[in-house]
């Protein structure tokens, strides 16, 4: 919610960064006018998710180029670690297949972090399933999770590294 007056201030959204014409209308709010950001955890949003597997992904794409490229270009609101923990998977699943080959050592850790990344994958399925009494639901939950993370892991890069974003 916002001042009708600070929103026309700012220039409004800025549908060039869709998704994200969010984050840059609250960085401009905090940073060209100062104004304060107020969490109110009584506030409720629905936030409209798409189905599994191509919508969700073509959605979490659009999401991942656009924080990328907020993290280079906003980084007082963006360039947080949690943004990059998808990319840092990303890098680590690939890299770690890649360096455990070249460097047989580092095969052992390798395989616990795989392990200790896919035992929370597993018991996120198993509590969904238990809860909505559908292991299928468990199963392709896990899986959405994975190849999701892949995803925003790969295209928060080509986000970052993007001089401008196309609509």
């Amino acid at each position: 919610l916002v001042l009708k007056k600070d929103f026309l201030k700012v220039g409004g959204f800025d549908s060039h960064f869709w998704p994200g014409e969010d984050t840059k209308l609250c960085h401009d709010l905090v940073y060209e006018l100062g104004k304060k950001i107020i969490y109110d955890p009584t506030v409720i949003v629905y936030h409209h998710r798409r189905p599994v597997f191509k919508a969700h992904l073509e959605q979490i794409s659009r999401y991942a180029i656009h924080r990328g490229h907020f993290a280079r270009v906003l980084p007082k609101t963006s360039l947080r670690l949690g943004y990059f923990a998808p990319t840092l998977f990303m890098l680590g699943f690939i890299g770690g297949i890649i360096g455990s080959l070249i460097f047989r050592p580092l095969l052992p850790f390798y395989l616990l972090v795989l392990a200790i990344y896919f035992l929370l994958l597993f018991l996120t399925s198993l509590r969904i399933a238990f809860s909505e009494r559908n292991w299928k639901l468990g199963i392709l939950v896990a899986l959405s999770i994975f190849v999701t993370h892949l995803t925003y892991g790969f295209l928060f890069i080509k986000g970052y590294f993007s001089k401008t974003l196309q609509r």
